[in-house]
């Protein structure tokens, strides 16, 4: 859009501010250039962003003789064209350079300017915009034309600022509807929007409705998506549902669809002819004022009415309820207008008024641009010193500007910037060196397409001192694979600014790396060899680093890593499944084994399992591993369980006060819980302990338990989970009583959490932590922590144990849950398992492997339920690509992978039932996506034919890679007639083109088109 001035003038006046004011000057060079008189040249002072501009020619007169000249063209960014049209696509100040050269040699030049502005107007969709008259109206009123195409919006870009019309002297907006065809609406409903310019959700909504009666416009206003209102000032005396407010009578209208404010105002171009509605097309226009001071908005009614009249108090409760609006930031706020039920192909609308301001013009940018220095994790108040003779980086900066957004960002560095005697300091690779002690500063400066500067200095002191150092403590040179290396302890001596240490250990010969915890300063290889501890420490000044080797010695003997995921207690009769568990074998390389399992129930003789053992010990089964390598040599670890007899499998038996043992406790079970007893004499340390003889499942996990009051001598209870692959890994719930409540902390597994309940530790309420949403909540408190942060590596399923601390005498611990299990003498198990599923997604696309991960399940009674599931396509079963059938007979705890090169539509359906027959399920269909549409492939034979001949069409093959294909095949005539056929012919009844269509259709939607014409004479 190009803006103009008003129309008949603009021409003469620009004529005057070309020679006037664009000071048409010389410039000087080592050419000797020359300043004459340029001839006379027409350029308008302001062009929009986006037009194309053409260059005029010109001549310079010099010394009586007018010369050709050429015209140099820069723009703000600083390049330059010679062309004579171009597109001005930078916004800011150009120059042109008229250049010609004299007779005598002598170099000519001649300069004007202009600018380029961003657009005073914008869309959202497709529109329109153009500053000048209006057919509607007398030629002597200026505005802006706008038109705008069904689900556009036209957004006026120049800030209004409320508080510079607190007295409404102007309107937010004057505007007339005119609609192409006068008399014919383009739309019924309009909206207008101020919405926050620092918040983009805070926005206050006009929405205008022509929707009853040509004539009569109503309006109501919303607030950020709330209740919609409009008043309609009555007169006379009141009537039922009238409400009075500032002073008059009024209809309140809520959320209404046709209704609100009611003003004799048109749509449709044609200005109401009676006496309340305007007489000329002049005073049909619409009009929103904006009171800043009380949130009040005012709009023209009508002209037998006041210049404006209230539509709504945004921020009266009688009017909105809740829903009151707040105000905006500053006052400052963006318009938008829009419209809504199209019945034409465009909203036009003509804007006179918008704020007081001149529509003439674009919005020209006199605002330098912001600079923004990142320091990173450094105080910029605190900022650490250079070092002489050491490298400094200078900070990173970047600088936006409100038109041109991102603009480059210069650093230079000085030394004594701010005395005469300063002096430049070489930067390169975005560091300084200082060379002497003193103030150095880094000036950042950043320049706007409009010419507008803005600078930003940083001072830096430099110091003289020696170079970094490290201490480093006792250094081990040899250890044994696969136990915990130490390495040197490190400490860092006057650093300055924020310092830091990383510290790996390298196999040599390899690209094993591993990453030290500056806590731990351990490492455990799993590979023989020398490795090379490296340390890197640094400043913000400097950098060095550290090194020292350990030779890691193999081992003859195999090594088991971690845990095996056994039992801690196990339950007589109760059957137990056993998965992977392996050893390192570091005799030759590193290989992995696979063990031997074998039992010995009370002391008695070991026997070897396979995969699955039923207990029939009476006091504990010890699990013994055995691990050998090719030498023969053997490793065993052993693990030992008591047994517990909880009455498994013995219906209506059940005995929740078993499912937790301590040698400390007496547990006994009535309705609310399971209250677990104990005293000093027991405790050691005074500390108790309980373990839950099954794990926990995260999924539900849930602990909650009340203090016995009559034997409340303990002060701490501690929740304890124990990895189940690594038992040296805890996390800790710690609810400790403070008088007046519980203090809560959470720890382990690299987090920590404290919070506080309102719950005392005297029983008349739950204590504890619950599962709510993936989130664990805990009781009276505030505190939540997503399963995502605190499990992370954890596992899904661990051991878990009570502790009772700070017993001096008499203690007792009702336990109310634990999972999902309500404790209690409950004889019998009502709680269904849980299948744990792995995330699946249903659709693949050809050629993409189908994954399924391993299944899972839970059951607090039962520690082993029964987990199947199939995977069937009808009734046959999907094999995987290792030849497994996934028919239910499969080991449900593996991973599976399916050959996604082929078309795949099964059903997966899960099953999982404990030993009382309780049962839970899961199904969904998995499946390949076919995208791939059919293949068809005509036999073409005549082409031409004879109007009243029978045309037999072409044969063809069609062919899809997954089921049938369904084709059909339409005639269009050479009128673009289309008629479907079912035969194998048809009779052409007319001369011309004809085009035969194939359209093929395959199982899953893929369609195919093919086609071919022929000649009816």
């Amino acid at each position: 859009m190009r803006v103009k001035k008003k129309i008949g003038v603009g021409l003469a006046a620009l004529a005057v501010a070309t020679c006037c004011g664009f000071g048409l000057g010389s410039m000087q060079s080592a050419d000797a250039t020359l300043s004459g008189t340029l001839s006379q040249v027409v350029y308008e002072s302001e062009y929009a962003l986006g037009e194309t501009f053409s260059v005029q020619a010109a001549q310079i007169t010099y010394q009586g003789k007018a010369y050709d000249t050429v015209a140099i063209v820069q723009f703000p960014s600083g390049k330059t064209v010679e062309q004579t049209d171009f597109a001005l696509t930078e916004s800011g100040v150009y120059t042109i350079t008229y250049r010609a050269k004299a007779d005598d040699g002598k170099l000519l030049t001649e300069t004007v300017s202009f600018t380029v502005v961003n657009n005073l107007c914008s869309f959202d969709g497709v529109g329109n915009v153009q500053y000048g008259s209006n057919s509607y109206l007398d030629e002597s009123v200026q505005g802006l034309n706008v038109s705008l195409t069904s689900g556009a919006t036209f957004r006026y870009n120049a800030t209004i600022d409320l508080r510079d019309n607190l007295a409404m002297s102007t309107p937010i907006i004057k505007f007339y509807c005119t609609p192409t065809v006068a008399g014919a609406k383009e739309v019924d409903q309009a909206y207008i929007r101020l919405t926050d310019a620092h918040d983009p959700n805070n926005y206050v909504q006009i929405h205008l409705k022509n929707t009853v009666v040509a004539g009569y416009t109503y309006i109501d206003v919303s607030n950020s998506g709330g209740k919609a209102v409009g008043l309609a000032r009555v007169g006379g005396d009141p009537k039922p549902g009238y409400i009075f407010y500032d002073g008059y009578y009024h209809s309140y209208f809520e959320d209404s669809r046709h209704y609100g404010f009611n003003s004799r105002v048109s749509f449709d171009g044609i200005a109401p002819d009676d006496d309340k509605g305007a007489t000329a097309f002049e005073d049909n226009y619409h009009s929103i004022r904006f009171d800043a001071t009380t949130n009040r908005l005012y709009a023209t009614r009508g002209v037998s009415f006041p210049d404006y009249t209230l539509i709504t108090d945004l921020d009266e409760p009688m009017l909105y309820g809740e829903d009151v609006f707040k105000g905006f930031t500053t006052g400052e706020v963006i318009m938008s207008v829009w419209g809504d039920n199209y019945t034409g192909s465009s909203f036009n609308f003509f804007i006179t008024e918008v704020d007081g301001q001149d529509l003439s013009k674009g919005a020209v940018n006199t605002i330098a641009p912001a600079i923004t220095v990142n320091y990173g994790d450094l105080d910029e108040n605190e900022l650490p010193p250079a070092v002489v003779n050491k490298a400094y980086t200078v900070f990173d900066a970047t600088a936006k500007d409100d038109m041109d957004g991102e603009v480059a960002c210069k650093a230079t560095v000085y030394y004594n910037y701010n005395n005469s005697a300063r002096s430049m300091v070489a930067v390169k690779d975005g560091k300084f060196t200082p060379t002497r002690a003193g103030k150095y500063t880094i000036v950042y400066e950043a320049v706007d397409s409009f010419g507008n500067v803005n600078k930003k200095t940083v001072d830096v002191d430099a110091v003289s001192r020696e170079s970094l150092t490290c201490t480093f403590g006792e250094k081990q040179t040899s250890a044994s694979v696969a136990t915990d290396v130490s390495v040197a302890d490190f400490a860092i001596n006057q650093p300055l600014g924020a310092w830091d240490v990383d510290v790996r250990a390298r196999l040599n010969g390899s690209d094993t790396v591993y990453e030290i915890d500056k806590e731990e300063m351990s490492f455990f290889p799993l590979q023989a060899g020398t490795y090379t501890i490296e340390y890197v420490y640094a400043d913000y000044v400097e950098s060095k680093t550290f090194s020292y080797e350990i030779n890691v010695n193999a081992v003859d003997k195999p090594v088991f890593v971690g845990d095996a995921n056994v039992p801690r207690y196990v339950l007589k009769n109760c059957t137990y499944t056993f998965g992977d568990y392996f050893a390192y074998d570091f005799s030759n390389g590193t290989k992995l084994l696979t063990p031997e399992l074998y039992v010995k129930e009370d002391g008695g003789a070991e026997r070897k399992i396979n995969g699955t053992y039923t207990v029939n010990a009476s006091s504990s089964v010890a699990f013994v591993f055995k691990a050998t390598n090719a030498a023969g040599k053997t490793t065993e670890k052993t693990y030992v369980a008591p047994v517990v007899d909880t009455n498994y499998g013995q219906s209506g038996k059940l005995d929740l006060s078993k499912y937790l043992q301590g040698a400390a406790f007496s547990g006994t079970a009535n309705t609310d819980g399971v209250t677990f007893a104990t005293d000093a004499t027991k405790a050691t340390d005074g500390t108790a302990v309980l373990d839950l003889v099954h794990v926990g499942y995260k999924g539900v996990f849930a602990a909650k338990f009340k203090p016995v009051e009559s034997a409340k001598n303990f002060s701490t209870v501690r929740i304890v989970l124990t990895k189940l692959t690594d038992r040296k890994e805890q996390i800790a719930f710690t609810f400790t009583d403070n008088g007046n409540g519980t203090d809560i902390s959470v720890s382990g597994n690299e987090y920590f959490a404290a919070g506080t309940s309102t719950v005392k530790f005297d029983g008349a309420e739950e204590l504890g932590v619950e599962t709510e949403l993936g989130m664990l909540v805990f009781k009276g408190s505030d505190l939540k922590i997503a399963h995502s942060e605190l499990f992370a590596g954890f596992g899904d399923k661990f051991f878990v144990s009570l502790e009772l601390g700070g017993i001096e005498g008499n203690a007792a611990l009702q336990i109310t849950h634990l999972m999902n299990q309500k404790m209690s003498n409950v004889r019998s198990d009502r709680v269904n398992p849980i299948i744990i599923a792995p995330e699946l997604k249903t659709g693949y696309t050809l050629g993409e492997d189908i994954v399924v991960d391993a299944f899972d399940c839970y059951d607090f009674v039962d520690p082993n339920p029964t987990l199947t599931y199939t995977l069937l396509e009808g009734e046959k079963a999907v094999v995987t690509k290792d030849n497994v059938a996934l028919d239910g007979t499969q080991n449900p705890y593996a991973a599976y992978t399916i050959d996604g090169t082929k078309y795949v539509n099964g059903t997966l359906s899960c099953n999982v039932t404990d030993f009382t027959g309780r049962a839970a399920t899961f199904s969904l269909n998995l499946y390949v996506e076919d995208e791939v549409p059919p293949v068809v492939t005509l036999d073409i034979t005549d082409r031409v034919f004879s109007k009243g001949e029978s045309v037999t069409f072409a044969d063809y093959v069609a062919t899809d890679d997954n089921g049938e294909v369904a084709v059909t095949i339409i005639v269009s005539d050479p009128c673009s007639n289309f008629k479907v056929y079912d035969g194998d012919s048809f009779t052409p009844d007319k001369v011309g083109k004809y085009r035969i269509i194939y359209y093929a259709l395959d199982e899953s939607g893929n369609l195919a088109t093919v086609e071919y014409t022929i000649l009816v004479e």
